[in-house]
């Protein structure tokens, strides 16, 4: 899944239990569930190497995110939102990514006992070769679903 859906998912999470402890922890739980659902968010090269196309994707997946939080959901500014159950469950929505896909020390978490089994299990729940609309697709459905609990909940 791409950042934006990871995030917004397991920040309306962590908004609903208001717990950010357990919000951290219910967004690392669905972060994993997210990725399970087929989606397309990998524009690397076949050796997995980090290109051009990524970090421009990955850019637009940050300008997507930035109008969905300030403009959608209308949060507060940044000072605000960092002490909340949202962020905390939007942070434990990307961790598992951030710990092994990023690529100063992706190799390095990789290598690791913990880090070995948690790629493993973080790359066989994922689903190959999704068509890029339909994988897209079902994305912008979890992010529509998101934001629509989160409004139900506000």
């Amino acid at each position: 899944m791409i950042i934006s859906a990871h995030m917004i998912a397991g920040g309306v999470l962590g908004e609903a239990v208001q717990n950010p402890f357990v919000a951290f922890f219910l967004g690392i739980v669905l972060h994993f569930v997210l990725d399970a659902i087929p989606h397309f968010d990998n524009l690397l090269d076949d050796d997995e190497k980090w290109n051009y196309k990524q970090v421009i994707f990955l850019i637009l997946d940050f300008i997507l995110l930035f109008v969905l939080y300030f403009y959608v959901l209308k949060l507060p500014l940044v000072s605000r939102i960092l002490n909340t159950s949202f962020f905390f469950g939007a942070f434990g929505g990307i961790f598992p990514d951030i710990l092994d896909n990023v690529p100063f020390w992706s190799d390095k978490f990789r290598n690791s006992a913990i880090g070995s089994r948690v790629h493993l299990f973080h790359d066989k729940i994922q689903l190959k070769k999704v068509n890029p609309v339909l994988g897209l697709l079902t994305q912008a459905i979890v992010i529509y679903l998101s934001i629509a609990a989160y409004f139900l909940i506000k």
